[in-house]
């Protein structure tokens, strides 16, 4: 049975979550700014200032934690920049504006995310990949808010060609725009990703 009992003000089951976080957040942190090489248990422990025993009360192995540190920061950015769409008030332009924008901003409030959007190593860019996915999935999902009524008939493998598309090109540009190579400010960065993934998916679903 699992003990429940307060110790400093904190239940067993709430000093466990933050273990868990203290974890992901040291080991985040280990991979945007010395790369995958660093993510070790002993690395991450350390950062943590936690036991292997901690480690893995949490995680069967490394690649256990990589999945938790994907699918937390999938949610973070996917969650922000569909309650952004869902909210915004106009047509499909506007609120792939909206969303955008919320995408932008969920991108530079971290700093790791920004190394994030950067980076090439071959483990950056499967998360990136699962991110990617995640989003299309979602897109596909609320096609209608994204293209309007003309989304409401269409074969599902049409929908996911149009989402496949709108998403890799919107996360090639804040890619491009984390780097530092492209001139644009985010509001026109904003406008330009927006018109792309607006047009992109009606060309494809008309």
């Amino acid at each position: 049975m699992t003990s429940t009992r307060a110790y400093g003000g904190q239940s067993a089951e709430a000093r466990r979550a933050g273990r868990r976080e203290r974890l992901m957040d040291a080991a985040y942190t280990l991979l945007t700014e010395h790369g995958p090489a660093a993510l070790t248990v002993t690395g991450v422990c350390g950062a943590a200032k936690l036991t292997a025993r901690y480690f893995y009360e949490h995680f069967d192995n490394r690649e256990a934690l990589v999945q938790a540190i994907v699918e937390a920061e999938t949610d973070a950015v996917i969650e922000a920049t569909l309650a952004a769409a869902l909210t915004a008030e106009g047509g499909p332009q506007e609120r792939a504006v909206a969303a955008t924008r919320a995408l932008l901003a969920t991108t530079d409030a971290d700093p790791r995310r920004l190394r994030m959007a950067q980076e090439h190593d071959e483990l950056v860019l499967r998360m990136r990949q699962v991110v990617a996915d995640r989003m299309v999935e979602r897109l596909v999902e609320h096609a209608e808010v994204a293209w309007g009524p003309m989304a409401g008939d269409v074969r599902p493998e049409r929908l996911r060609l149009a989402a496949s598309l709108a998403v890799g090109g919107v996360l090639q540009l804040v890619a491009d725009w984390a780097a530092g190579q492209t001139a644009m400010d985010r509001d026109e960065l904003a406008e330009v990703a927006a018109r792309f993934a607006v047009q992109t998916g009606i060309a494809v679903l008309s």
